[in-house]
């Protein structure tokens, strides 16, 4: 059974997630058997504050989209200037959201793949 300190990781790290899907992730997580709490513990996971800094300073060349995964994106941002801007503008209020959907999805992969591999 995951020790409670995972699941204290999970309620300490709850700005990182989406709003809704913490009681959700927590649940999964407790129906995964056999997953360690280190492993749990040890994703890192990507924090949205910086990720809306380097965003408004750095947005024009992509370099907020690469960190987070989004290559493509962050070609298309750095070849164009960030869209000319409108790229740019738009991730200032939209990467927040995106960052925490993918954290998210790295513990649910996570538990996804305990749950039906072992």
């Amino acid at each position: 059974m995951l020790s409670e300190q995972a699941i204290g990781f999970i309620l300490r790290n709850k700005a990182f997630f989406p709003n809704k899907k913490t009681d959700y992730l927590v649940s999964r997580l407790i129906e995964s058997n056999g997953l360690d709490a280190e492993l749990v513990c040890g994703i890192k996971l990507i924090n949205p504050r910086k990720i809306i800094l380097l965003s408004i300073f750095l947005g024009l060349f992509g370099v907020d989209r690469f960190l987070i995964g989004d290559n493509v994106m962050g070609f298309i941002k750095l070849f164009s200037l960030g869209g000319l801007g409108l790229l740019s503008i738009f991730d200032c209020f939209y990467i927040s959201k995106r960052v925490k959907e993918i954290n998210y999805l790295k513990l649910l992969g996570l538990c996804y793949y305990y749950k039906h591999i072992f």
